[in-house]
Formats: C-alpha cells, sequence, structure tokens
C-alpha cells in the first residue's frame, strides 16, 4: 500500500499537472518569419499588450532570420505540443498551407500576420497592403528624381511574399513615373552578407544609377551601412521600409530620404484579437485587415 506521503506526492504531481495542461490551452502561439529585426519585436509587444488584455499567455517563437524555415517548422511543432488555442503566423513560405490545413483538422485556427502567401485556408490575414505600399515608394521616388532615373532594388531571399509584392508595387509605379529598374539582387537575411553583396552592387553599377529602394528594415540597413562607407559620385536617392533608432538618426541626418513605416505593434495586437475571437468561434466580418503605412522623410 502506498504511503500517505506518497499518496500526497502523486496527487501534488496531477494537480501541478492538470494546471499546465489548462493554463497551455489558454495561450495563443505568436511565431514570426525571422528575428532581430525591431518590426518583430513591435509585433510581439503588441501580441503581449492584447494577451494581457484577455488574460492569454502568448507564446512567441521563431526563427532567427528568415532563410531557416526549418526553425519556423520546428516551432509550429512546439506549439502543437502546447496545445494552444489559436496560432498568429508570419509564414516564410507557402508550405505553411500545410500546417495550417493540419491546424484547422484539430479545430485550431490561424491568423496569418504581415503576409500572405496563398493557399491557406486561414481565418484571416492581419498586415501591410504590401502592394500600395510599394507604390506609394515609388511615388516618391519618381517625384524625387523628377521622373528620370536608374534604380537599384535590393530584395531578402526570392519567396518572400512580402517584400515580393512591395517590389512589385515599386516597379509598376515607378516606370509610370519614368524610372528604370537596372537590377533586382537578393541579399539574404545575415547583416554581414547583406552589406557584402549590397557593396558589391553599388561598385558594379557606380555611376549608372541614381536611386536604391529596399523592401524591408534587414535591407534598409543593409544598404544605409553600406552607403555611409561607400564613396559615390552623387547622393543616391535612397527609400527604404520600416524603421528603428538608427534608421530614424539617419532619416533625421539626410543620409537615407524616406522610409514607408508598417504598424508592427498593431499587427500583433489585432492579429491576436481576433485568434482569440476565431478560437470561441465569434464571427470575423473581414478576412483583411490593413493596418496601414506612414511615409517618412527628414
Amino acid at each position: 500500500m502506498l504511503g500517505i506521503d506518497r499518496i500526497n506526492t502523486l496527487l501534488f504531481t496531477l494537480i501541478a499537472f492538470l494546471s499546465t495542461f489548462v493554463a497551455a490551452q489558454n495561450c495563443i502561439g505568436v511565431i514570426p518569419a525571422g528575428g532581430g529585426n525591431q518590426f518583430w519585436s513591435d509585433v510581439e509587444a503588441g501580441a503581449n499588450a492584447a494577451g494581457k488584455e484577455l488574460a492569454t499567455a502568448i507564446y512567441f517563437r521563431g526563427p532567427k532570420d528568415e532563410e531557416r524555415q526549418e526553425a519556423q517548422r520546428n516551432a509550429i511543432h512546439i506549439f502543437k505540443k502546447m496545445g494552444c488555442k489559436a496560432l498568429v503566423l508570419a509564414p516564410d513560405t507557402q508550405e505553411r498551407a500545410h500546417d495550417v490545413a493540419l491546424l484547422k483538422q484539430q479545430d485550431i485556427p490561424t491568423i496569418y500576420i504581415d503576409r500572405d502567401p496563398g493557399g491557406a485556408e486561414v481565418v484571416a490575414v492581419v498586415g501591410t497592403d504590401n502592394v500600395a505600399a510599394g507604390k506609394l515608394a515609388g511615388r516618391e521616388m519618381a517625384n524625387r528624381l523628377h521622373g528620370k532615373g536608374n534604380i537599384l532594388v535590393f530584395q531578402v531571399v526570392q519567396g518572400v511574399a512580402s517584400t515580393d509584392m512591395r517590389t512589385a508595387g515599386f516597379t509598376e509605379t515607378s516606370a509610370q513615373g519614368g524610372l528604370h529598374i537596372v537590377d533586382v539582387i537578393y541579399l539574404g537575411s545575415s547583416i554581414g552578407a547583406a552589406r557584402q553583396r549590397c557593396a558589391d552592387a553599388i561598385r558594379r553599377y557606380r555611376g549608372h544609377i541614381d536611386g536604391i529602394f529596399t523592401p524591408n528594415e534587414s535591407t534598409t540597413m543593409a544598404a544605409y551601412l553600406t552607403l555611409r562607407n561607400e564613396k559615390t559620385d552623387k547622393h543616391l536617392i535612397h527609400i527604404g521600409f520600416d524603421t528603428n533608432d538608427t534608421l530614424n538618426i539617419a532619416l533625421k541626418n539626410g543620409e537615407i530620404d524616406g522610409l514607408v513605416v508598417q504598424r508592427p505593434y498593431e499587427m500583433g495586437y489585432i492579429a491576436v484579437k481576433l485568434a482569440a475571437k476565431a478560437a470561441e468561434k465569434l464571427p470575423i466580418q473581414n478576412r483583411f485587415v490593413d493596418t496601414g503605412v506612414q511615409y517618412l522623410t527628414k
């Protein structure tokens, strides 16, 4: 027979397990596409604020950079084991549609954030109208160059829906404004390698480009840091995306000409709120929520 101490220990262990299980059920996973940028830190802050209001734990975990797709896959597997009631996901590839389908079979709803590569039965998408934001940058570039000039575009990695859409919008509108895209170069998500590829391209096209477009925080940082150290025969108009303390200072100093700034805090906040509603099977009217952008200059 079990002694009273042994029984009490077993009961305590069981209660602790059940408490942990219940706590896990009352959580929402938020899995970004990358890490290290101010953008994702702001998304996390907004998600945590919404979680606090809902008295719901927020599980925020993702890869360090957008090229590590296996890391996001692993984060989703961990999320499944935790038994959270809903997921907010910034998909790093269209293949995430398979994960979304499996979660739906388990009655776990998914909200996409920041980008929508298509093909997934998500409840809603919260983010920027990326094509429209790219067109805004294209118009501003055409205005700064008075409808004449050659542009170099720096991308992150091929196949990222958000930056692909921004580049598409920028290319369309800048062409309508009289500009010419001379090349689109993929820098990667590692800042060291990105700066080297950026420097190589600027040297290669020295004297033949008038402007640079960068569609996210990491490419904007890489281009800014490179231009600060590279000698060019004239000032290249640089219009980028997103912001952080360094880019704010660069903008004020005239080292960057314009930034299209998204609202990542609002993305995280709204997405968690919608995820909670979806978990409770409450109706969600709008499948796409545009959190908007601002165009900042000095």
